[in-house]
């Protein structure tokens, strides 16, 4: 099997550069991105196995708007979103494109899980299930 590869933007640099770090561990190819600009160039010349973008931060603007794109020229791509905060609103437009969510603060091993999971079962009918991660201390 070869190496998922994925495309990265967060809004964060030290959270991209963690996680880019991190995923390359675990045997991922990653391509990091610090624009929505810089990614939109990516995806229209390179496939991506797996899109993890920011839903919404300063840097980034608006994340579904990479997911629309990637979802469009790429639709079997796997996207994760996170966000800093749930915006259940956004949260929902993400799911209805078929977008998984988790929400920060999170492990980086969830999302390589994820990732791993989800890159397993692309064949079988259960592969588009979509799920939200929320570690939320105020809900514990």
């Amino acid at each position: 099997m070869t190496r998922p590869t994925i495309l990265l933007l967060d809004g964060s640099g030290y959270i991209q550069d963690a996680m880019q770090r991190y995923l390359e561990n675990e045997n991922f190819c990653v391509v990091a991105s610090a624009t929505i600009s810089g990614a939109f160039r990516q995806i229209v010349t390179k496939d991506f196995d797996v899109l993890i973008t920011d839903l919404h931060t300063r840097r980034t603007r608006d994340g579904l708007r990479l997911v629309t794109v990637i979802r469009h020229l790429q639709p079997e791509a796997l996207i994760v979103a996170v966000s800093d905060s749930l915006d259940v609103q956004q949260a929902m437009k993400a799911i209805r494109l078929g977008v998984d969510v988790i929400v920060k603060p999170f492990n980086v091993q969830e999302v390589a899980d994820l990732i791993n999971a989800k890159t397993k079962l692309k064949s079988s009918p259960n592969a588009n299930a979509e799920t939200i991660i929320a570690k939320d201390r105020r809900l514990a």
